[in-house]
């Protein structure tokens, strides 16, 4: 085996601005972006050497595909708004109603691809990762992105079918029924990161006011809610054909805002929200 890695990045960006006018202000970006390499899913890919000499590429080609980290649209727009609700007024009522900013950020993305493997050592290499065979060409590029259960199955396992894969994923696969070829290499085999993800559609919003307490004295208020939406964002599913009965399953989800708020609670993706007060003086 030998070590090999490359990339390729390719991106169009498209930005528009609106600086405050009427209390309003707002940045969105658009990205279009192609991401190509050899390994991205680890800090080095191993190539397996009994790929076909004679195809283009050789060895590498067997492993070039979209990156881990690929998507092919962004869509970020974040936005800040100063409500025009009694905010001159400076009685009681005012200081309590009047006077907040509300502000927020909306994440639209595509998903992010993935491999499905076989999870036994097909071509006798010695070497892990290989992928199966296809028998249905008309999954390849398909998104697994909904882990509900309909009538007892989730719809992922309809989208990621173990029959559209030689050999077909059965609930059981045992040593008589893989499909071995030593030394065939990975021609003909399932592409690298050829499904994809569920995409991002997320939103966090955050509210605060400034209370003036006394002469040099001041009480801020901040509110803030993650996924504001109660949106899921399901996880991986099963890719190994070789987990019997649960290919395709969803059991997690994507914690998307997770960067935000260290607190967050890992693996959910549910809505929060929190409140902080602080004195300045």
């Amino acid at each position: 085996m030998q070590n090999f890695g490359w990339s390729y990045y390719h991106a169009g960006t498209v930005k528009v601005t609106r600086r405050y006018g009427n209390g309003l202000s707002f940045n969105a970006f658009y990205t279009f972006s192609k991401t190509i390499d050899t390994g991205s899913e680890a800090t080095f890919t191993v190539v397996d050497t009994n790929a076909p000499a004679s195809k283009k590429g050789g060895a590498a080609a067997s492993l070039r595909g979209l990156s881990a980290f690929h998507a092919a649209h962004r869509f970020v727009a974040s936005y800040s708004y100063e409500l025009p609700i009694m905010r001159s007024q400076q009685g009681v009522l005012g200081r309590v109603i009047g006077g907040w900013n509300v502000s927020g950020t909306t994440t639209l993305q595509s998903g992010n691809p993935f491999s499905v493997s076989l999870g036994y050592d097909a071509n006798g290499d010695g070497l892990g990762g290989d992928r199966p065979r296809i028998a249905d060409l008309s999954i390849l590029g398909r998104s697994v992105d909904n882990g509900r259960i309909i009538n007892g199955v989730q719809v992922s396992q309809t989208q990621l079918p173990g029959t559209a894969f030689l050999p077909a994923q059965a609930s059981t696969i045992g040593q008589a029924d893989r499909l071995y070829l030593p030394g065939g290499g990975l021609d003909g085999q399932v592409g690298r990161n050829t499904f994809f993800l569920q995409g991002l559609n997320h939103t966090d919003m955050s509210a605060f006011k400034t209370i003036k307490v006394h002469e040099g004295i001041k009480l801020i208020v901040r509110m803030e809610l993650y996924n504001v939406f109660n949106r899921v964002t399901f996880g991986a599913p099963t890719r190994s054909i070789l987990s019997a009965n649960t290919l395709g399953t969803i059991s997690t989800e994507r914690n998307v805002s997770g960067y935000v708020n260290s607190g967050r609670l890992d693996g959910s993706s549910g809505r929060q929200g929190q409140l902080a007060l602080r004195l300045v003086f």
